[in-house]
């Protein structure tokens, strides 16, 4: 608390005790990033020198993702109430908020999640059933890097919609294939893309210093220590999605760097 302190992430307000600024009431600040992955930061020497791996020895707490692209679900379902899309297929869902939000939102709505960690699933059946859409909302535990493995009722998605996962694939050159994959598996689906605009660290230094540079660079840093794909700019994904059969639709820009790619 005391270095988030110096870095004006908290603030001190005595020995001992510290403030979120009011200013992260309404976006994503760092913390919950910086707990999301603090067992990396705690183990940054060892991943650094080879002693640890990420993934192995060291994971992230999922508890705490996904508190900032909840920011952007309120111009997707704009969108799809401007499209008249009802049935959605959420890859990487979580506890299933966004498909329980679109289900508060689109009249005659249906959702299927698909998640990979069970207890993630046991946790969004259980919410879905205490909410009033228990026959709206489905939650398929499955890889999203195998969509042939869903079951059969996921090919009526008019929409796929992928929030943050899709940079993960960049590393090993999986990521066009995948979305391939998606096209031929879904051929009359569109296809929501959203992910962080971060530009290269060349671009970040050129810029003044800012919130949004700060959680760019943090963003962009995390991704080496964890040997994840790394994020992109909005222009470098341009770039790479159109290398795949989907054809680049539309971009929408969101509040905190979000951006949703939309294709057919």
């Amino acid at each position: 608390c005391e270095f988030l302190a110096e870095k004006d992430v908290l603030r001190k307000v005595g020995p001992g005790v510290f403030q979120k600024p009011a200013q992260f009431s309404s976006r994503q600040g760092p913390i919950p990033f910086l707990l999301a992955y603090k067992s990396v930061w705690e183990s940054l020497a060892e991943l650094m020198a080879g002693l640890k791996i990420y993934g192995q020895d060291v994971v992230r707490d999922a508890r705490y993702l996904g508190t900032g692209t909840k920011l952007i679900f309120p111009m997707l379902a704009e969108l799809f109430k401007e499209r008249g899309i009802k049935n959605i297929l959420d890859l990487g869902c979580g506890n299933g908020t966004f498909l329980l939000i679109l289900a508060s939102l689109l009249p005659d709505f249906k959702g299927i999640g698909v998640e990979i960690d069970m207890p993630t699933v046991k946790e969004a059946e259980k919410a879905i059933h205490a909410s009033g859409y228990p026959n709206s909302i489905r939650v398929i535990c499955a890889d999203v890097r195998r969509p042939e493995t869903f079951s059969k009722e996921a090919n009526s998605a008019e929409a796929i919609v992928g929030i943050g996962i899709f940079h993960e694939f960049r590393k090993d050159g999986s990521l066009i294939p995948l979305l391939n994959s998606y096209k031929k598996q879904f051929p009359k689906s569109r296809l929501f893309f959203v992910e962080f605009e971060t530009p290269e660290w060349d671009e970040l230094r050129k810029r003044p210093h800012s919130p949004e540079r700060k959680s760019s660079a943090t963003y962009r840093l995390i991704h080496y220590f964890s040997e994840q794909g790394l994020p992109q700019s909005k222009d470098d994904w341009i770039k790479t999605l159109r290398a795949t059969k989907w054809q680049v639709i539309g971009v929408h820009e969101g509040p905190n760097r979000l951006i949703a790619f939309e294709f057919l």
